[in-house]
């Protein structure tokens, strides 16, 4: 399943004590600065995507982990 760069697996977050409402992730871009990647169960199944500012304020998409 595709994941944003950065984002470490699902059980290795809760290992370390992460919130699994959303994990904040370092995109390894210079555009992207921070994403939150929300849990798709606790959004609803429906939306798939959040809309995460950049640090040139443009919008991208990043699709939910699975949790």
């Amino acid at each position: 399943m595709w994941r944003p760069a950065g984002i470490e697996d699902k059980d290795e977050a809760i290992q370390q004590g992460r919130s699994l409402s959303y994990t904040r992730v370092a995109i390894r871009t210079t555009r992207l600065v921070h994403a939150e990647v929300r849990c798709r169960r606790l959004a609803g199944v429906g939306a798939r995507h959040i809309r995460t500012a950049t640090k040139v304020q443009r919008v991208q998409k990043r699709k939910f982990i699975e949790c």
